[in-house]
């Protein structure tokens, strides 16, 4: 019972890219070595984070389907320094390197500049983003709480 129901959550964070952006479904994307994210919850604003840098949003949006595996999201930061971000999605298994963990979509990120990145990409749990403080480890396997 417990891995029948494993598969089923493990199916149904893997829809078609496509599909997945003409539903609005947000995108969560990340990478490691070194660590950075972007949060594409908002299909107009993408924003991209690094764990010794401010957030910074980007205003855009994805360009229509070309490809069925495919897709690509375009934004211009806000700042005054501006610069351009293009993440370029692919449907397919991705792995973060760091975990077991196998995520539905890969993504290359192009930082104004033209510094690459490269990472996956995942279905929010919740449809959303998590904000930093929101939540609390209290237990769990191989967690021992202290109190």
């Amino acid at each position: 019972m417990r891995r029948s129901c494993r598969l089923l959550a493990i199916i149904a964070f893997v829809a078609p890219l496509n599909a997945a952006l003409a539903n609005g479904q947000p995108l969560i994307c990340f990478g490691n070595e070194p660590f950075w994210g972007l949060d594409l919850s908002d299909a107009a604003t993408g924003r991209f984070s690094t764990p010794d840098s401010p957030e910074v949003a980007y205003l855009g949006a994805f360009d229509p389907p070309a490809h069925p595996s495919k897709s690509v999201w375009r934004g211009r930061a806000g700042a005054p320094e501006g610069g351009d971000l293009v993440a370029v999605l692919r449907e397919g298994a991705c792995s973060d390197g760091m975990s077991d963990t196998s995520h539905p979509f890969s993504v290359e990120v192009t930082l104004p500049y033209g510094r690459r990145l490269t990472g996956c990409c995942r279905l929010p749990i919740d449809g959303g983003h998590v904000e930093p403080g929101a939540w609390e480890l209290a237990s769990g396997p191989g967690f021992l709480a202290i109190a």
